[in-house]
């Protein structure tokens, strides 16, 4: 038993029994009459295809089993696992991956329990992916598709001037919001870039949706807001607000004095903006440095 197998997997076996009313029997298995180097024991586990059949022997009386049914063996499916990205790959938490399997013609179970040809996953922590394809009568597994997440990083803003007059605007803009996200601001508008006119001093931030997920707020820009007369407390970078009197940067709207003493140096690449300025001590504009008057 069993006496009439039909098929079995490449990865399978079937396991045969032989069982007799006499005791004290010795046996050995034969494969399409030929015997099976080694199959002595009362059952036998066969991999191959052919006809079974056992010999059971009482010293010099034996006895042959009929034959089984041919037993064929079908080949397993080779199963693959194909995506955008190939495994091990790596998404930002609250990006999709669609996952298709491949190799299987019978029906498909995947490891997150979806039953269809692709799934689109996307998981919050490192995840991997599996789908278990029976067709009969194989019942076979996939190797694992391995997807790491990053976490979403809230985005990094920048602005086109530190400082500000009141009614004046500022253009905040945001980058590096993974994965082609949406970046909301702390005003509640969206997109990469934002203008602004504060009438006082003020911190914005803004954070990064990729799907259902949300950054941290990223860290604050300020936007310094004075339209007052500004003197220079020390030497020191234009852009540094220690340099200045408000712990500001100066604007277009501002009368600036460099006072005795004092060197503010304005560095390459960078703009000094003011509305006039009374030199006492040094304004050190460095190369490809500029300063606006207004």
């Amino acid at each position: 038993t069993p006496s009439s197998p039909a098929q079995i997997c490449s990865n399978g076996s079937v396991l045969f029994n032989a069982s007799s009313a006499s005791s004290g029997l010795t046996y050995q298995w034969r494969r399409n009459n030929s015997n099976i180097s080694g199959a002595t024991s009362p059952s036998y586990t066969a991999t191959l295809d052919g006809f079974y059949s056992v010999v059971a022997s009482n010293g010099s009386c034996s006895a042959s089993s009929l034959q089984t049914s041919f037993l064929s063996v079908v080949t397993a499916p080779i199963l693959s696992i194909t995506s955008s990205l190939t495994s091990p790959a790596t998404i930002t938490n609250g990006q999709t991956l669609t996952l298709t399997r491949q190799g299987c013609s019978g029906s498909v179970l995947w490891s997150n329990s979806a039953t269809t040809p692709s799934i689109t996953v996307s998981p919050s922590s490192n995840t991997t992916y599996s789908f278990t394809c029976t067709q009969s009568p194989c019942v076979v597994t996939s190797s694992g598709f391995v997807i790491n997440v990053n976490p979403l990083l809230p985005p990094t803003l920048s602005s086109s001037s530190p400082s500000a007059c009141t009614g004046s605007s500022v253009t905040l803009t945001a980058t590096a919001c993974s994965g082609g996200g949406t970046v909301t601001w702390s005003t509640t508008q969206t997109g990469l870039s934002i203008s602004v006119s504060p009438s006082i001093t003020t911190n914005y931030t803004a954070t990064c949706t990729v799907g259902s997920v949300t950054s941290a707020n990223s860290s604050p820009i300020s936007i310094s807001v004075f339209d007052g007369i500004i003197t220079s407390l020390a030497s020191g970078n234009w852009n540094t607000l220690a340099t200045w009197s408000c712990n500001c940067i100066p604007a277009a709207c501002n009368d600036v004095i460099v006072d005795t003493g004092h060197v503010v140096t304005i560095p390459a690449t960078q703009k000094g903006r003011l509305k006039n300025l009374t030199l006492r001590g040094i304004v050190d504009v460095k190369n490809t440095g500029t300063m606006a008057l207004k």
